[in-house]
Formats: C-alpha cells, structure tokens, sequence
C-alpha cells in the first residue's frame, strides 16, 4: 500500500500522514536511544558524558579499561543523536 492510498483510506492528506509518521519515527527512536543512554548512565552511575568527564577530571571515576571506553564514546554519540532527532522533531 502507498502513502497515497493509506492517506485515502484513512480520509487524512498524504502530507499530514507523512509528517505524523516522521513524527511518530522519530520518537520512537528518540526511546531506543534515551533506554541505551540510561543503561550506561546506569552502569557507571553518571548523569551524563558531561558528568562522567567531570568525574573523571576530578578523579572520582576510574575509565573502566577498555569497555568503559568505549561506552564513554558511545554515550557522546548517543547524546548527539538525541540531540539532532530532538531538533528534527521541534522543526515539525
């Protein structure tokens, strides 16, 4: 089915289907992302990459080796992505 008819069949413009779709897309990412953020923030009981880095500085937080690497960095990525889908969804 297309968007077309799926627009029809629900009697809603094509335009509106698309953009609460891409909406609705979004935040549902938008969960996966914050359930992985808050499973490492968690882990290494940490608010943020910001207060992780913090802790580090102020030497009340080990890396971790390897994997806390690693996590650090994926935290930083997974804030970033948050941020952008966060700034696509205000643009709806």
């Amino acid at each position: 089915m297309t968007l077309q008819q799926l627009a029809k069949y629900l009697n809603i413009p094509a335009e509106k289907l698309e953009r609460e779709s891409l909406r609705i897309f979004l935040l549902t990412k938008l969960g996966a992302i914050e359930a992985k953020r808050q499973k490492i923030l968690k882990k290494y009981t940490v608010e943020s990459a910001v207060d992780w880095d913090a802790k580090l500085t102020e030497g009340k937080k080990s890396e971790g080796g390897y994997q806390g690497i690693a996590d650090y960095f994926n935290l930083e990525a997974l804030d970033f992505e948050k941020k952008e889908i966060i700034r696509n969804l205000l643009s709806f």
